[in-house]
């Protein structure tokens, strides 16, 4: 067991302030069916562990957080995110998640209510047109929870859209209280549930209330 602490850390993937890190550990029999096809998680099959970890004033080159925190855990085959929280783009994120080294399935449940437009880039073309149909003040708040395969541990270089895109399961709902527009209409209220399986998005629900014009 171990911790860090640092004013300021530095590397190729980014800067961050006042970091804490702590880390609790002991050897564990693995699972029977750990082996080759694991790829790197069999080094770590033999072992569990807790860790928690915090920081401030993350800069990465695609993401910014004003503050990040999060605990987690392994015990082969599944790893745990819990309590994740972050301030970003003037809003936050939290949420806990799960992966399963066996089945490769990761699972993620949030809520979030920043500026999604802030992390466009991450998109696809078509999401990105999709997104910048909207307009809004305050950022709707959003939860869902996300089921996704992620590709063979095996696999250096996995083909994402064919292999991991199609397994992309999403269920959730949004509220936007405050108002905003689409395609230039004004609306004073919106909010909905919505879904995302065969690549294929549906609002089941709807309700929207628009300004008169």
């Amino acid at each position: 067991q171990g911790g860090i602490q640092a004013a300021r850390a530095d590397s190729s993937w980014g800067s961050a302030r006042d970091v804490h890190l702590t880390l609790a550990g002991e050897t564990n029999d693995p699972p029977a069916d750990a082996g080759p096809a694991w790829g790197p998680w069999v080094k770590i099959a033999p072992y569990r562990f807790t860790w928690s970890a915090s920081g401030s004033r993350i800069t990465t080159p695609k993401l910014q957080f004003a503050s990040a925190s999060f605990e987690g855990s392994w015990k082969a085959p599944v790893a745990l995110v819990n309590k994740l929280q972050c301030e970003l783009y003037g809003g936050s994120l939290s949420g806990d998640g799960s992966l399963n080294v066996t089945t490769r399935a990761a699972l993620l449940d949030a809520t979030a209510d920043f500026d999604a437009r802030s992390v466009a880039h991450f998109l696809t073309p078509a999401a990105r047109r999709w997104l910048s149909q909207f307009d809004w003040q305050t950022p709707p708040d959003v939860t869902a929870q996300l089921r996704v395969t992620l590709p063979a541990w095996t696999n250096p270089h996995p083909n994402w859209s064919n292999e991991v895109r199609p397994t992309l399961q999403v269920n959730g709902a949004f509220s936007a209280p405050h108002g905003g527009a689409f395609r230039g209409a004004p609306v004073d209220a919106a909010a909905s549930s919505f879904g995302y399986t065969n690549r294929v998005w549906t609002l089941p629900r709807s309700e929207e209330h628009t300004s008169e014009l």
